[in-house]
């Protein structure tokens, strides 16, 4: 009698610690790890709306991109070259090298004349201490383009001639960031100029 006593005990004791684990255990992680809140969805966020790129559809919300996945859509990031119309409120602006840039969930836009674009996450641009912030660089070239960034895969934003005094701001592999004569900035194949002043002194 007392063994068959001491067995109920047990029962209602291991009942109870399953009720228990079951009740403080969080309905996310009983649903698996690709069904958080943020990352997953069973309906589309309200306020979602779908757009397109190429043969590919997504639901968008709140700069979030969503496609539909097994039982639900499931968070994703946006192809290179999409543009949105517009970017939400919590869009952080930064400049690098002179190029302005929106990020969104580590997501990086540009601005461009249709809307906002994704683009590559910004490499730092590594800084060249041979020549100082404050250097003077001669163009040598009959005319050279000063681009938006430092590559030639940046677009053309000025032209400046043989003989046009640029001042150095900071520099990359084989470009300079440079001040204009008109007061406005760019980069510059170091190639094409001259230093005449190497900077800062002192």
């Amino acid at each position: 009698m007392k063994s068959k006593n001491m067995l109920n005990k047990i029962i209602v004791i291991t009942i109870s610690l399953v009720f228990l684990t079951l009740s403080v255990t969080p309905v996310n992680a009983l649903a698996g790890p690709n069904r958080s809140s943020k990352n997953f969805f069973k309906q589309p966020p309200r306020g979602s709306h779908w757009v397109t790129h190429g043969n590919n559809r997504y639901m968008v919300h709140q700069g979030r991109f969503y496609k539909p996945g097994r039982g639900g859509y499931v968070c994703t990031r946006p192809p290179m070259g999409f543009v949105l119309r517009g970017l939400p409120l919590a869009a952080t602006l930064i400049v690098m090298a002179g190029i302005t840039y929106y990020v969104v969930d580590d997501i990086y836009y540009r601005k461009i004349p249709t809307g906002y674009q994704v683009v590559e996450t910004p490499r730092p641009v590594i800084v060249v201490n041979s020549i100082d912030p404050g250097a003077q660089a001669v163009v040598m070239a009959k005319a050279l383009n000063v681009r938006s960034g430092p590559g030639l895969d940046h677009s053309v934003q000025h032209l400046v001639h043989s003989g046009d005094l640029l001042i150095v701001q900071s520099s990359s592999a084989d470009w300079l960031y440079v001040r204009l004569p008109d007061k406005s900035y760019g980069w510059v194949m170091s190639s094409f100029v001259s230093i005449t002043d190497t900077g800062a002194k002192g």
